[in-house]
């Protein structure tokens, strides 16, 4: 197996898919590997119940991170002769036309064919998103059933390679003037704004900030202006209002 160390944001990616192979002795894990592109191709090595007869995949599972744009399927011929059958994909997780492209195709294999590699189109967008799955099918050339075997079904999982960020505060304490009917709070989105990502707002009390007496909403804040905030892509920073009472009588830290 090929060894993948953690490191850049394709590494990291393929890497908890490929070192959680390391630990079971039914898989072992293909990588193929290019700058922040990749996937990852499970070959199965315990012997199936029940294996086709006509044709399979070569694998039971793929994992191909978005940027790549694809991801690559071999399919193995076992039937004498030329076949005819097609190729399906069906969403779980995944959604095709929103994570990848739908494929209903019919592929024919001559007699001296062995082994196939078709393509299927992932999605590549701006937004960040868990790993999601989808089904991709060997079905009889007229599409009424599926050909029977288990290695007839492959799962692709999909791995985001979009950087959403982390959102923090600039300063995290705030001095508030008896006069001020509002608190600006100011928050940043460092390392990555890739995609749109929002965070819901909450106040707590500060035991400590009043000289032991806890903050109280309606006395010391009235409430944010707005509960929840989103960052759209490329934005980096936002402002966020902290209504305050107008009986205020001293300085106080929130």
């Amino acid at each position: 197996m090929d060894v993948i160390k953690e490191g850049n944001s394709l590494e990291r990616l393929v890497y908890r898919k490929a070192v959680a192979k390391q630990t079971t002795l039914s898989r072992k894990a293909f990588v193929k590997v290019e700058t922040l592109h990749g996937q990852v191709e499970e070959a199965v090595t315990t012997k199936l119940k029940n294996r086709s007869k006509i044709v399979c995949f070569k694998s039971l599972h793929y994992t191909v991170v978005e940027g790549t744009g694809k991801v690559m399927l071999t399919l193995l011929k076992r039937a004498e002769g030329s076949i005819q059958f097609r190729v399906i994909t069906h969403d779980d997780t995944a959604m095709s036309g929103k994570d990848y492209h739908m494929t209903n195709e019919l592929v024919t294999m001559k007699a001296m064919e062995k082994e196939r590699e078709i393509s299927i189109s992932i999605v590549d967008d701006e937004n960040w998103e868990p790993d999601k799955d989808f089904f991709v099918e060997l079905y009889s050339a007229d599409a009424t059933s599926r050909i029977k075997g288990e290695d007839t079904s492959t799962t692709v999982t999909i791995i985001d390679n979009d950087n959403p960020g982390t959102l923090g505060f600039i300063c995290r304490n705030m001095i508030v003037r008896p006069r001020d009917e509002i608190c600006t709070v100011e928050i940043e989105r460092a390392d990555g704004s890739s995609g749109e990502v929002s965070a819901e707002l909450y106040i707590t009390a500060n035991n400590e900030a009043l000289g032991g007496r806890p903050a109280k909403k309606g006395i010391d804040w009235k409430d944010l202006e707005v509960p929840k905030i989103t960052f759209k892509t490329g934005e980096t920073r936002q402002s966020v209002h902290i209504l305050m009472p107008s009986t205020s009588v001293k300085e106080e830290m929130l």
